[in-house]
This record gives structure tokens, C-alpha cells and sequence, in this order.
């Protein structure tokens, strides 16, 4: 009995609160729905499409920059990081679909932890359409030096980034063997 006599006391044996009246339609006996924190707000709804699991997903991971000012044992602990990372991105690009629409995911180099910005092509349409030129410094920033060098044709330089990627069957063999562009 509590001290006030204006306040009524609902508390049931051993000073417990009574159970709620189950809802309708509710077996009697059953637990009530999980709950997240204490303020009972239902557990998030599940995704109905999840993402399949895909070998090698790189999200959540980020290139390490090489900088001019690191020592040699924090270049290399970097260099073999951006390598690591380069391998789950093209496991990532070939345990996909090869299809000339898709994007494919772009590597740095792992010697500097950069590529250049907006002109490295990424989708069949954009390896196809990218002229010498650009190849040519891409090539230049991305360790291909020798594709200037040797004065590779466009179809040469496609093969070689398309392969790199893991992504080589977007290609036809007139693709690869393309002189001039």
C-alpha cells in the first residue's frame, strides 16, 4: 500500500506491475518483439535487395599518399598497403559481370597513391573513346612510361590498362589491335 491514500496502488503480488492484456491476434506466451535501446524502438527493418557479397570489396579502405618527407620503411609499409588494396579492387572488377555498360573500379599507382584526376577511363565507353594523348599521360603519372616510350598504339594501351584492371574481356580483339585513334 503506498503512503498517500489518494494514489492507487495497482501493484500486484511481491509489489510487481501486472502484465499487459497480450494484443489481439497475439499468441499468449509468446515473447514481445525485440527491441534496440531503452527507449523500445523496434530493430531496422532488413534490406530487401542486400548487396551480394562480392570477393574482395574494397569499400571502407583508402590509398595511402607517398610523400616526399616519409622515411623509407613508411614508404614501403605504404607502397605495400596500396598494393594489397589495388589486388581486392581487381578481384572486386573481375568476380563482376564483364559487361561493356558496367563501370569498373580504378586502380592508383601504388607507388604514389594517385592517379590522375578525371581523365582515367573507367567504362568501356570511356576506354574506347580516349585518344593517344591521354593515354600517353596517363601512362606518364601511372607508371606505363613506357607506352610513350614505345610509341604503343591506342589499341596496345587499352589492352594493357583493360588487363590491369581485370577487366580485358570488355574488349574485342579489333579493339586491341587498334593502331591509331
Amino acid at each position: 500500500m503506498s503512503a498517500n491514500p489518494n494514489i492507487v496502488n495497482n501493484d500486484g503480488p511481491n509489489g510487481l506491475q501486472p502484465l499487459p492484456n497480450p494484443p489481439v491476434g497475439s499468441p499468449v506466451g509468446t515473447p514481445p518483439p525485440p527491441v534496440n535501446g531503452p527507449n523500445g524502438t523496434p530493430p531496422p527493418a532488413q534490406d530487401p535487395n542486400p548487396e551480394p557479397w562480392i570477393p574482395g570489396n574494397p569499400d571502407g579502405f583508402e590509398y595511402r599518399i607517398i610523400g616526399r618527407n616519409d622515411s623509407r620503411a613508411v614508404r614501403k609499409a605504404k607502397r605495400e598497403h596500396n598494393n594489397r588494396l589495388n589486388t581486392r579492387r581487381k578481384m572486386h572488377n573481375s568476380s563482376r559481370r564483364h559487361d561493356r555498360w558496367l563501370e569498373f573500379l580504378l586502380l592508383k599507382n601504388p607507388e604514389t597513391g594517385r592517379r590522375p584526376t578525371r581523365i582515367c577511363p573507367n567504362s568501356w565507353r570511356k576506354v574506347i573513346n580516349t585518344r593517344r594523348g591521354t593515354w600517353y599521360r596517363i601512362g606518364d603519372r601511372m607508371g606505363f612510361k613506357h607506352w610513350r616510350r614505345e610509341r604503343l598504339g591506342v589499341g596496345s594501351m587499352r589492352a594493357e590498362w583493360c588487363d590491369w584492371h581485370s577487366v580485358l574481356p570488355i574488349l574485342t580483339e579489333e579493339e586491341k589491335n587498334e593502331i591509331e585513334a
